[in-house]
């Protein structure tokens, strides 16, 4: 049933009612399917049904065997034994996900992407394609990569001023458990809605600040502390954001 309901909506999307389904510019969405039991390795195609935001219509990746590559047709790719990706190239409102390995279809709920860079992998279990990660949106991996990165960072800024040089261990505990709260808050915010990066990074600086001029306040004076805080929060959004895409690529 789920193939002749492919078939049908393949059909359809042909026609003029549909948007163009020939390759997008930029890609901004890119989607994982996961293969830990190596299912996915023998799919013989897959299909994609795509609603773009500002657009009337659904767009369709239509049925592609995996002999092709996203570079040539604009969709699928499966470059890698454990993976498969997909890049959709405009804004996507929503999608729905088929893969058709020997015969059987496996589908995914209607998926509502969370932002324009959001990373989405998929298991394949209980015959449903399911979200992996739906916590940030993100590969683990980047994620503790950011944090880890960002913690080095701030402690690099935070250690060159004298004051807080004096006080190593207080400075490691304290910025750890600053972060152990602040960089999970940020990243589920960017990641699940739409929030001006600007205005986050904003707010965690200036709670952070709050935070680390509670701590030290019989320490070091408020205006050190905060000076510190705000000038190794913006070391690391600015610099550790070159080094994350740069090791992330």
């Amino acid at each position: 049933m789920k193939i002749l309901l492919i078939l049908i909506l393949s059909t359809i999307c042909s026609t003029n009612l549909y948007a163009d389904a020939s390759p997008k510019l930029d890609p901004i969405l890119n989607v994982e399917i996961s293969n830990e039991d190596e299912i996915l390795n023998s799919f013989d195609s897959i299909f994609v049904i795509v609603k773009y935001r500002n657009q009337v219509y659904l767009d369709t990746l239509t049925t592609y065997t995996n002999s092709f590559d996203w570079h040539n047709i604009g969709g699928i790719s499966n470059s890698s034994k454990k993976n498969i990706r997909i890049n959709f190239r405009r804004n996507v409102e929503y999608f729905n996900l088929f893969v058709i390995i020997k015969g059987q279809t496996y589908s995914s709920d209607t998926v509502f992407p969370i932002s324009s860079w959001s990373f989405l992998e998929f298991l394949l279990k209980n015959d449903k394609l399911i979200i992996n990660n739906s916590l940030f949106y993100t590969k683990w991996s980047d994620y503790f990569s950011s944090f880890i990165l960002t913690i080095f960072l701030e402690l690099l800024i935070m250690l060159s001023f004298k004051a807080f040089k004096s006080n190593k261990k207080n400075v490691f505990f304290a910025v750890f458990i600053v972060n152990l709260i602040t960089h999970p808050i940020l990243w589920y915010i960017d990641t699940n809605y739409e929030v001006s990066i600007i205005m986050l990074e904003f707010f965690v600086t200036l709670i952070e600040t709050l935070l680390i001029s509670f701590y030290f306040k019989s320490k070091i004076e408020p205006i050190t502390s905060s000076t510190a805080v705000i000038l190794a929060n913006l070391f690391s959004w600015l610099i550790g954001g070159v080094i994350f895409w740069i090791i992330t690529q």
